[in-house]
Parts: structure tokens; sequence; C-alpha cells
């Protein structure tokens, strides 16, 4: 899910979200994942955390920009862009928005969504071009190796704490069933239609 968050419109991010079924179910279709659902947990991931330090390090040297091309409105389609995070530029020939003598793009493959990658030289590179086109070349696949190895880590720990949060929850409601299962009290679990799911044993004896 992409999501703005603030009004200075630099706050860009997505929430992984990841679903809790209930104990002893097994969905295997669409309906029966919604049958089954007994909540989500969630982990929001905001571009700037991920990427700031990124843009300020290679500031004069390489500029890029993350766009969603999938967004369904335009202004929403920038997701990033290392020339606006770092500011205006004192110096016209360090501006992050000029267009670089070198330029690549590429598709970023992230989970449910792709995202296009778009790198601009700098001038401070661009000055040491001449003597530096093989280095330029490793930078740029160092940067994008750089890029992709930050994202899907950053991904991986959202996804860890989202299982975490899971497995936590599970913990849970196991507990809540077996004191359910064991009390001597009459306990009776309803769907959102108030309809009767299930009643314990105590009940059932009445």
């Amino acid at each position: 899910m992409n999501l703005r968050l603030g009004t200075d419109g630099r706050r860009a991010g997505f929430v992984l979200y990841l679903p809790v079924f209930r104990q002893g179910t097994h969905p295997a279709t669409p309906s029966q994942r919604q049958a089954a659902l007994a909540g989500l947990v969630f982990a929001p991931i905001l571009i700037a955390d991920v990427l700031d330090d990124l843009a300020r390090g290679e500031a004069g040297q390489l500029a890029f920009e993350l766009v969603d091309p999938g967004a369904g409105n335009a202004a929403d389609r920038q997701i990033y862009d290392s020339g606006s995070a770092l500011g205006p530029a004192t110096d016209p020939a360090a501006d992050q928005h000029r267009a670089g003598r070198f330029q690549a793009t590429r598709v970023l493959a992230l989970p449910g969504r792709d995202m296009t990658l778009h790198l601009n030289s700098g001038p401070d590179l661009e000055r040491r071009m001449e003597r530096w086109i093989p280095a330029l070349v490793l930078a740029i696949g160092l940067l994008l190796s750089a890029l992709a190895a930050t994202w899907v880590h950053r991904q991986g720990q959202a996804r860890r704490q989202a299982e975490r949060l899971a497995r936590d929850m599970t913990a849970e409601l196991e507990k809540l069933a077996l004191v359910a299962r064991r009390t001597s009290n009459g306990v009776v679990i309803t769907d959102e239609h108030r309809l009767i799911t299930w009643v314990n044993r105590p009940l059932r004896s009445t």
C-alpha cells in the first residue's frame, strides 16, 4: 500500500500487511482467507528513512528518482527524489534536477509492485568522466546493488517484525482458546452478524 504522510509531500512510504488467521485454519482461496481472517499486523516503511543517507552520500555524484508507474494519480507517482531531499542547490551546476550526461533507468521488482529507478550523473562525476568512465559504470552498478540490497533488507526487517507480531497474536489467541475450552463457565463466540459459531463444553452440556 502506497501512502503519503504529512503536508510536505516527502513522507511517501509503504505499509506491509500480514494477515493473521484463526487457529487451526489453513485457508487456500480468497473466500476462505476472508472467512478465517482474525486480524492484520502491519509495518510502515518510510522511503526517506531508507534513502536520505544514500542521497547525501552521493550528492554531486549521482542523482536518483524512484517512481511508481502504477499510481493512479500522476502527483503520487514520484516516490522519492534525491534532489528534493537535499534541498535547493547554492551552485546551479550542482543542481540535482539538471539533466546529466549519463542516465540510466532500472525496474525494481518489489513485493506486490514494480518501481522504476531513474539515475542521473552529477557534475562532480562528469568532471572526472574522461578518466573515470570505467569507475562510472562500476559506481552505477554498485549504487543499483546498494539500493536493491537496502530495500530488500528493510523489506525483510518489516516482514520479520510483522511475522513476530503475528506469532505473538497467535499465542495469545491459543491461550484464550485454552481458557474457553477448560473454564466451567459458558463461553459463546459469534460472527459479525451475531450468529453463534461456537460454544464451549459446559454450555453444550446444559
